[in-house]
């Protein structure tokens, strides 16, 4: 409270939402904010006992996260002060309500708030909590406003095929161009690293060819010495980074940003690109039934990941239990006993009337047979036009889902900006609805909005996937062809992954009874 016969006691409060804000001279900064409110105190005839410094932003931290506030608070409860001072408005905060719920307690506890912009801010009438509250809401979206520009400044620099700065990826470096920016800095452009160039066209061909994951392919390049740009030994989170960036394919993206294709970036082709993002997507938690390919290619197992139940559809997998045994001669030995098992009979998840399990080595070799008999009767003409049919009707699919997914935003968005205007007019009584009610229907559009936008992700990368594997289906032939020849001198993982490309299904029933569905891509190519 004020103390007539003393000076007002006033307590000043600087912000700057980061570092390189706390020296300059235009408003924002904090020899600008600390002059004017200086000037406000003297002004005023307001003694100063201390002044709060903060370099934080009040838009992603919440007030009581800022220690700035918990300061201010204590001093309040504390009577160490009678006026709060800041320059603007948003110093205090630009989180509406939260600023307004803050301002609100101090007026309650007798402090009177000053901004050298806005003046005193009161609460004395409604009208007065109600221009509070505007000017909180004012203050949260000049912050979203700030957001918005320096987003459109860097996609105006993205879509430009400009580098907005960072270290580059693995396979790439800054090099000089020796002229300078308007700041004084060097101007630094991305260019093609050979040397870690070669490392990762090998790390999309194993994982591609072999089916290696980003564990195995982590250790291989540690194996070889080869360091991050960090100078650390690569970890699975860096091999996926690298395995999902599409500068590799000449596009220098950033977020939701898409750059332009800049054919001096690309160092592996569309083809091999998007068939280690099928994989990628395959090997996902969010797709594990779906999964027609190992998690990885470890092991001696020709079938891991791509054979089903031909009677409750579950998964199979490889089991195996060992057990000893005396010779003749009296000499304990060990055999393993190596099955396929059914996941939903062994876990008891169903009432699978499928077979306990199935002998590895009849399965496996059946299954050889059936590759080598395949690979020997590739058709002599290939029917390009027929797979392209099949690809279009799938493209056509999900362009129709595209356009009802933005659609659907697109009203979203209006429904938004409805509920945010009604919700001004819940604040001034003319509304028929509560704000708590107008709140709640707008935290439920905007979670739909979310889902529908995360949709339309999944579905426009499928759509550049399918894209891309329509084009790539006219080489189908000459894979087969490939294959046919390699196939008999080929590795374990790489016979996997072969299987897996020519098998979308492979399921086994009682008596070894084994049911294949091919790939939509080779059927046109082989003869029954």
């Amino acid at each position: 409270m004020f103390n007539e016969n003393t000076k007002p006691r006033a307590l000043l409060l600087l912000r700057v939402s980061t570092a390189k804000q706390a020296n300059g001279n235009d408003d924002c900064l904090l020899p600008v904010q600390q002059e004017k409110c200086v000037a406000l105190c003297e002004q005023n005839g307001w003694e100063i006992v201390d002044t709060i410094t903060e370099t934080k932003s009040a838009y992603k931290n919440g007030m009581y996260e800022r220690e700035s506030i918990i300061d201010i608070a204590n001093r309040t409860s504390n009577n160490e002060f009678d006026v709060l001072v800041a320059f603007k408005l948003d110093r205090i905060g630009r989180k509406g309500n939260e600023t307004t719920n803050f301002i609100t307690s101090l007026l309650e506890k007798g402090i009177r708030v000053f901004t050298v912009v806005e003046g005193e801010i009161t609460a004395d009438s409604f009208e007065d909590e109600f221009m509070l509250t505007f000017r909180g809401l004012s203050a949260k979206q000049e912050s979203r406003n700030i957001s918005v520009r320096v987003k459109a400044a860097l996609e105006i620099l993205v879509q430009n095929g400009g580098y907005r700065g960072g270290p580059p990826m693995f396979g790439y470096q800054l090099i000089s161009t020796g002229e300078t920016n308007r700041k004084g800095r060097l101007i630094n452009v991305l260019c093609i690293k050979e040397e870690e160039a070669e490392y990762v066209r090998e790390l999309f061909r194993m994982t591609a060819e072999e089916g290696k994951g980003t564990h195995q392919l982590a250790e291989y390049l540690n194996n070889k010495g080869i360091k991050t740009h960090n100078g650390a030994k690569f970890q699975r989170t860096n091999i996926m980074r690298i395995l999902k960036n599409r500068i590799y394919i000449g596009h220098l993206d950033t977020k939701d940003i898409k750059g332009p294709y800049q054919e001096h970036l690309r160092i592996i082709d569309d083809e091999t690109f998007y068939k280690v993002q099928d994989i990628l997507e395959q090997r996902s938690a969010k797709n594990a039934e779906k999964r027609t390919i190992s998690l990885n290619t470890k092991g001696p197992t020709l079938l891991s990941g791509n054979v089903f139940c031909g009677h409750c559809g579950g998964r199979i997998t490889a089991s195996s239990s060992s057990c000893f045994y005396e010779t003749k001669e009296g000499v304990k030995q060990r055999y393993v006993n190596k099955n396929y098992v059914c996941g939903n009979r062994a876990n008891r998840r169903c009432d699978c009337d499928g077979q306990a399990g199935y002998k590895i080595g009849i399965v496996d070799t059946a299954i050889e047979n059936m590759v080598i008999n395949i690979l020997s009767n590739i058709a002599d003409t290939p029917e390009s036009v027929a797979i392209a049919k099949t690809y279009e009707a799938r493209i056509s699919e999900l362009k129709q889902t595209e356009k009802r997914l933005k659609a659907e935003i697109s009203k979203s968005y209006e429904k938004e900006k409805s509920l945010i205007l009604e919700i001004g007019n819940a604040l001034i009584g003319e509304s028929k609805f509560t704000t708590d009610q107008l709140n709640a229907s707008l935290e439920a559009v905007k979670t739909k909005r979310m889902s529908n936008e995360e949709e339309l992700k999944g579905c426009t990368k499928r759509l550049e996937n399918l894209s891309v594997e329509k084009e790539s289906a006219k080489n189908g032939y000459a894979k087969l062809t490939t294959w046919a020849e390699e196939y008999s001198l080929a590795s374990i993982e790489r016979k996997k992954m072969i299987i897996a490309e020519i098998f979308d299904r492979i399921e086994i029933k009682k008596g070894y009874e084994i049911i294949v569905t091919l790939n939509e891509i080779y059927k046109t190519y082989i003869t029954e």
